[in-house]
């Protein structure tokens, strides 16, 4: 500050510098840039990811590396327009990685949101429809979501898409809800290798396979497909993915052999130290030379963007004295619906309900890990070799037993509105007035689904919390008629009349 306006800041507790009168003594001190105290190779920051074994292992990512990332994120999405990406996932979120740097590196804007109260959740459509916005990173669930609604007006040019297999239709369809004014883009990469390490413009004329390709290596990363002794795998053959290149981090946090397993020699490299980083991700090469995705060399699972070991999963609920044995995959029931199946053989005695299934789990695991299905069998169904057959294993068939609640159908006509909405989004084939919502395989982007359809419906603004708080079609019919009963001149009677009712 300067001497004459010292008054005006008697308020403040800190030091004090005059550039007036303290003149002489800043003149004599060094005007050179203090010294760096971080490297290149220094860490950045590290993310956790699952781990088989029940505890998560930090991903050591050096600032280098997220250098090499976010140049290539600016010169190959920025052109000619200023970047404004949203906030709106964790920090802790490997997908948020682009979102929040990319603006704030390359002159651009990152717009942060205040924090929700429980009668105003931000959703995912808020994001999208917040015409700040022409820069955003999607999982396919995500945009599962939002393909069914009219985004014309929303001012979004580039969506990145990532965390998961991304299927050709939900492609097609979310071009029609944005429109031609937005470029949608397939991008691949795991945590070892700082976010993406592929990208692949969709073209809804040439992309006609079941899933989007995930293309070719961003620029300083070499991606090489292998089979077991790492040779090199024809066009058109499955191999294991490796990655090479700018993006790699150095390893897992602590942990010196599990980094050896995964980040190995680089067999292609005379470079000294060069590495590949084993992936588990199994593809092959198109024709073009673009590279498709086609599944998991292990049992892992992508989710909703989050990486999943099933391991974790068994080990939780072999803890049950119960369990004799126990086995989760993934089975998508729908189209880009992916869900967790629990199958469980039980020793003597009765089968606890899916309810006591999640409270055991909701102590251990995070929500997304809890399954949607618990399927009680006798015994594993075997191959000839005495390996678990995978795919005689039964898709579940819920019976009103499994429920915590008996059925009771609709009475109402919100109630009988609602039940259609729920029946179509949770594809099931009957649903009661107090069933929970998330006994019947419901989840988080579901729930979205349920709330924008319920909006949409009775022309209303019921937040996602009251879902949650009152997972029944009963408590939400309930804070629908609240709503529009608050809203127009109907009697209460109207909305709560029992139709089958004579009287």
């Amino acid at each position: 500050t300067q001497q004459p306006l010292l008054e005006q800041l008697e308020f403040y507790q800190g030091t004090l510098i005059c550039l007036d009168s303290d003149r002489e003594i800043i003149t004599t001190s060094p005007d050179n840039n203090p010294p760096a105290v971080s490297r290149p190779e220094h860490t950045a920051y590290v993310l956790y990811t699952s781990g088989s074994t029940g505890l998560p292992k930090g991903v050591n990512v050096p600032h280098c590396s997220l250098r090499h990332y976010l140049n290539w994120v600016i010169d190959f999405f920025q052109q000619d327009q200023v970047l404004v990406a949203p906030l709106f996932t964790s920090v802790s979120f490997d997908l948020t990685i682009t979102c929040l740097f990319t603006p704030l590196v390359s002159g651009g804007r990152l717009v942060v949101y205040e924090e929700q109260d429980l009668d105003d959740t931000l959703t995912v459509l808020d994001v999208v429809n917040d015409n700040q916005v022409n820069f955003i990173k999607l999982t396919p669930s995500h945009l599962t979501l939002l393909s069914t609604m009219d985004l014309y007006q929303s001012r979004i040019k580039t969506i990145l898409v990532g965390g998961e297999e991304f299927t050709t239709d939900l492609a097609n369809r979310t071009m029609k809800a944005f429109g031609d004014q937005a470029v949608l883009f397939n991008v691949y990469g795991p945590t070892e290798t700082t976010v993406e390490c592929m990208v692949h413009r969709f073209d809804a004329s040439e992309d006609i396979r079941e899933s989007v390709p995930i293309g070719r290596p961003i620029t300083n990363s070499q991606i090489y497909i292998l089979d077991c002794n790492l040779q090199p795998v024809p066009v058109g053959v499955t191999g294991e993915i490796h990655i090479g290149g700018g993006g790699l981090a150095h390893g897992y946090l602590n942990k010196p052999d599990m980094t050896a397993e995964k980040f190995i020699a680089n067999p292609f490299s005379d470079k000294p130290g060069s590495r590949l980083y084993k992936t588990g991700d199994l593809a092959r090469y198109l024709p073009d030379g673009k590279i498709e995705f086609i599944g998991r060399s292990d049992h892992q699972i992508k989710l909703r963007g989050y990486r999943i070991e099933p391991g974790e999963i068994e080990a939780a609920l072999l803890s049950h004295p119960r369990v004799k044995q126990t086995l989760v995959r993934a089975s998508k029931e729908q189209s880009d619906d992916v869900r967790l199946l629990a199958y469980l053989v039980l020793k003597n005695g009765e089968a606890p309900q899916n309810a006591e299934w999640r409270t055991l789990l909701a102590k251990k695991l995070p929500d997304y890990m809890i399954p949607a299905e618990f399927i009680t069998l006798e015994a594993f169904p075997l191959t000839t070799n005495g390996k678990i057959n995978i795919s005689a294993l039964p898709m579940p068939r819920r019976s009103r037993a499994e429920l915590t609640q008996t059925h009771t159908a609709p009475r109402t006509p919100i109630e009988e509105s609602l039940a259609d909405i729920w029946l179509t989004v949770l594809n099931a084939e009957h649903v009661g007035i107090h069933d929970n919502f998330f006994e019947l395989g419901g989840h988080s982007l579901l729930a979205t689904r349920i709330i924008s359809l319920t909006n949409d419906k009775f022309d209303a603004n019921v937040s996602l919390r009251s879902l949650f708080e009152s997972p029944t079609i009963e408590g939400l019919a309930m804070t629908v008629t609240q709503q529009l009963i608050a809203l127009t001149e109907y009697d209460e009677t109207e909305f709560l009349m029992d139709p089958n009712d004579e009287t």
